[in-house]
C-alpha cells in the first residue's frame, strides 16, 4: 500500500501549463497559460545583461557546462548527448554559413566566442563590463535548423532555464516550442516586429516554471532559428548552462524508499535460498 500511494504524494493532478518568461539584453516579458502567446515580439529598451535566476529556497539545481565534452564534437542525430540535465540533439537541416562544420547536419560541443555563441557563466576569463571572456564550452546549433533538449520523468523538478546566445542576427527567427509526452502544448515566436536583424552575439535568458506541470513522463524543448518562411538562413544560435531545480525528496520519503528497497533485497535472498533447497 504504501509503495502504491508514494507517487500520489510527489506528483499533482493538475492541468499540463507553464509559466515561460525569456528575458534579453533589450527587455523581458512573461507568457503563461499553455507555454505562452504565439507571435510575440520582444520589446525594446536598455542593454541589460540578463541575470541567470536565483534558486528558490529548499531547491536544489543540476547544471550542465559541457565540460566533460571535447569542443569540435558532433552530436548524433539519433543517439544525441546525454547530460546531467537531460538529452540534446539536433532536429535536422544542414548548416552552410560561414560557422556551419562537418558534419554540416549535425549540432556541436564549441567552445570560446564562436560567432557570437559563448558559454555565458563561463568565469575563467575577465569581466568586460558585459560578460566574461568567453572560454568555456556550450551546445551550438551548427547553422541547422536548431535542436532539442529533453528532460524525462522527475516529478520533484520545479523548473527549467538556459541562456540562448546569438539568436535572430542573420534575420532568422527563434522559435521554441513545448512538449510533453510528445504532445506539443504551445510555441512562441522570439523575434523583433520589424523582423530586422539582431546585433551579433545578443543573450536570451529562457526559463520555465513547472510548478503546474502536472504528470508527465518526458518535456521536450525545441529551439530552431528558421526563416519567417521556414527556409534555413544559416542562423546559428548557442545553448549555455542549461539548468534544472528540484525540490529534494523529503526525508521520510527517502526512509520509505530506502525501506521498501531493503524489503525487496530479503525478498530475492528468501527467494533465492528456497530456490536452493528445492
Amino acid at each position: 500500500m504504501l509503495a502504491t500511494g508514494l507517487p500520489a504524494l510527489l506528483l499533482s493532478a493538475t492541468t499540463a501549463l507553464a509559466s515561460t518568461t525569456f528575458t534579453s539584453e533589450n527587455g523581458s516579458f512573461t507568457m503563461t497559460g499553455a507555454f505562452g502567446i504565439p507571435g510575440i515580439s520582444a520589446p525594446s529598451g536598455s542593454n541589460v545583461l540578463p541575470a541567470a535566476p536565483t534558486t528558490p529556497a529548499g531547491q536544489t539545481i543540476t547544471q550542465e557546462n559541457f565540460e566533460s565534452f571535447t569542443p569540435g564534437t558532433s552530436i548524433d542525430n539519433t543517439t544525441g548527448l546525454s547530460t546531467s540535465v537531460g538529452v540534446f540533439n539536433g532536429i535536422g537541416g544542414t548548416g552552410s554559413g560561414n560557422s556551419a562544420q562537418t558534419p554540416k547536419d549535425e549540432i556541436k560541443i564549441q567552445t570560446g566566442d564562436y560567432f557570437g555563441r559563448f558559454n555565458v557563466l563561463d568565469t575563467l576569463g575577465s569581466f568586460d563590463g558585459r560578460r566574461y571572456t568567453a572560454t568555456g564550452n556550450f551546445l551550438d546549433s551548427n547553422d541547422t535548423n536548431g535542436f532539442s533538449w529533453t528532460i524525462t520523468n522527475n516529478p520533484l523538478l520545479r523548473s527549467a532555464w538556459a541562456f540562448i546566445t546569438d539568436p535572430n542576427d542573420a534575420q532568422g527567427q527563434l522559435r521554441v516550442e513545448m512538449r510533453v509526452d510528445g504532445a506539443q502544448i504551445g510555441s512562441d515566436n522570439l523575434h523583433v516586429a520589424s523582423g530586422a536583424a539582431q546585433p551579433n552575439g545578443q543573450i536570451w535568458l529562457f526559463e520555465t516554471d513547472f510548478a503546474n506541470l502536472g504528470n508527465w513522463n518526458t518535456v521536450e524543448f525545441r529551439f530552431s532559428s528558421l526563416g519567417p518562411n521556414g527556409e534555413s538562413r544559416n542562423d546559428g544560435v548557442g545553448l549555455s548552462n542549461p539548468t534544472i531545480s528540484a525540490i529534494p525528496l523529503p526525508a521520510p520519503a527517502l526512509m520509505l524508499l530506502s525501506g521498501l528497497g531493503a524489503l525487496g533485497g530479503l525478498s530475492i535472498a528468501r527467494r533465492r535460498r528456497e530456490t536452493a533447497k528445492a
